[in-house]
């Protein structure tokens, strides 16, 4: 309640005052901070009585102030029983006063202010900061609006810090932040006033958004920019460095709240790395996410071949002894326009539920045929190259299987022998009796037959037995516990006794450590696959790797 009495003075002052005077009055109180308004009353009364104490007055414009001087010097002197106007100097005292402290004051505001947002190691935004702009961004999402955020992680920051030092790591860090404002520059200009956003989460964590239409080429171009940009060195206190940088990808298409779309962006951050480092990921939602329409979805699938969406890429399969490859595996992926890269698990259900997934097992035997008749024309080394490609149960028990793939080899001019058709155990369990004379039809053909991730499903020893086979593959959960699990040690050995009476060639699937490729040698496994080897292979990252081998070929014959 005190505060109020100030007030009640400047209430009487006006009544009593022209009416000028209560403009001048009126409008100061408008442009003081509403939390002032007290103080600002009490002294502008004092000071239309004459005293001049006025050096604490909190106003947005000393201009104001040389206004009201005018204003003041143009009106009448006071009547008999008013109150006395305030000298034209004193307030233009006060003009100068105030404006000394409103410029402190205003850098003083705009100091705290970029403490509060901007992160004060590289001057981007920092986590609060980018929060804020990326929740607003999703508030405005509709059918016209969409956001897209990319997640990036240094891959190999931590040895800069431990073996360089903290003082060259921010460094680093700096030089990363100016790359990443330099590629969102040239994917949309203006990008500190406009639809991007880019910011530092802390350590060695950023973050980029783009909103508005068009996000998911936006966000590509700027993420195969980033790659790019990072992988050019930077020098730091005579140290040439590489930042590279895996990034995560996630699109909001319809509104969802900010650490939705900040958990979807980190998975596919995790996933890139997983994939090795240096690369992007798009997050693959799965089927039952409430944001993810299955008519949608299947209805993209129907387009997925004329669009040219569907992607082969290639795992190959190694010759333990040597090394060399030996094989490969072909592995079907959808790009989908919103979703990323999809792999089968996430479509070949609805695939065989609408009917698609006979178009679409045709694509990718014809598809598969073709790379690697193109494979064996470009490199020496893939001359005797076998590939193998994974068919569902309803493809393989379907009634266009023989006619399929007669056309896919007759087509690539390839013999039979080049292919390696690969089903689940789970084909066995659909229909054994149907499953056999698939079998026995492909290998009739001259078609290599294998049964993939093996000790995991149906089969059993009797029926395996009668099975026109000629490769089993073992499941990687079996690889894994090698060296951990003697159950799992005791599978795998009995797997390699059993190809071996059986005239059947053993792949070991999922090798990731030199310790288990060296296990897999020593108790007479030949063939493996697996990251430790390769990753699966897009076709130009396929044709470098044979090049490579061929000179490895080359040198140790020489």
């Amino acid at each position: 309640m005190r505060q109020s009495i100030p007030l009640l003075r400047l209430a009487a002052a006006c009544a009593a005052a022209p009416l000028a005077a209560v403009m001048v009055l009126a409008a100061t109180l408008l442009v003081a901070h509403p939390g002032d308004w007290p103080m600002v009353a009490g002294a502008l009364v004092m000071a239309a009585a004459g005293t001049a104490v006025c050096a604490a007055l909190w106003l947005h414009t000393s201009q104001f102030i040389a206004s009201a001087c005018q204003m003041m010097d143009q009106m009448p002197d006071a009547e008999a029983g008013r109150l006395p106007r305030t000298p034209v100097t004193e307030l233009q005292a006060l003009s100068k006063t105030y404006s000394n402290m409103a410029s402190r004051w205003a850098a003083r505001r705009q100091s705290l202010t970029k403490d509060a947002y901007t992160d004060s190691l590289t001057g981007l935004e920092n986590r609060n900061s980018f929060s804020r702009s990326l929740t607003t961004a999703l508030d405005r999402v509709d059918r016209n609006r969409s956001v897209a955020l990319l997640f990036l992680d240094l891959d190999r920051f931590k040895q800069v810090n431990d073996n360089l030092g903290h003082a060259v790591g921010d460094e680093l860090l700096r030089a990363v932040a100016r790359r990443l404002l330099q590629v969102a520059e040239s994917v949309t200009p203006g990008v500190r006033h406009g639809s991007v956003r880019v910011g530092r989460l802390g350590g060695d964590e950023f973050t980029m958004m783009v909103a508005g239409k068009d996000v998911e080429q936006r966000a590509m171009r700027m993420a195969d920019g980033v790659l790019a940009i990072c992988r050019k060195p930077i020098v730091v206190d005579g140290h040439e460095l590489f930042a590279n940088v895996s990034i995560g990808i996630a699109f909001a298409f319809q509104r969802m709240p900010t650490t939705e779309l900040l958990r979807r962006a980190d998975i596919a951050l995790y996933n890139a790395k997983s994939a090795g480092k240096g690369r992007h990921s798009i997050y693959r939602a799965p089927l039952n996410e409430p944001d993810i329409d299955p008519a949608a979805l299947e209805s993209g699938l129907r387009r997925a071949v004329e669009r040219g969406e569907l992607e082969m890429v290639f795992q190959p399969e190694v010759d333990l002894k040597t090394g060399y490859t030996v094989g490969m595996e072909a592995l079907l992926r959808w790009n989908h326009p919103h979703l990323g890269r999809l792999s089968p698990d996430s479509f070949i259900e609805l695939a065989e539920e609408s009917g698609e997934i006979s178009r679409i097992g045709q694509w990718v035997l014809h598809a598969a045929c073709r790379e690697l008749a193109a494979l064996k024309q470009s490199h020496e080394v893939a001359a005797d190259l076998v590939m193998g490609v994974n068919l569902s149960a309803a493809e393989f028990l379907g009634p266009e299987l023989l006619s399929s793939v007669r056309s896919a080899l007759r087509e690539s001019a390839l013999i039979p022998s080049s292919l390696r058709i690969e089903l689940s155990e789970t084909v066995l369990a659909e229909n054994l009796a149907d499953a056999a004379e698939a079998m026995a039809s492909l290998r009739a053909l001259g078609v290599e037959v294998a049964i993939d991730d093996f000790g995991t499903g149906y089969s059993s020893l009797k029926y395996l037995q009668s099975l026109p086979i000629n490769v089993l593959k073992i499941d990687k959960s079996f690889i894994d516990g090698m060296g951990k699990d003697e159950r799992s040690n005791a599978i795998v050995q009995s797997i390699l006794e059993l190809g071996r009476k059986l005239g059947l060639e053993v792949v070991a699937e999922g090798i990731e450590a030199r310790d288990q490729a060296l296990a897999l040698r020593r108790a007479g496994c030949t063939r493996a696959q697996g990251y430790l080897f390769a990753k699966p292979l897009a076709r130009a990252e396929l044709d470098q790797y044979l090049f490579d081998e061929q000179e490895r070929r080359a040198t140790h014959v020489a």
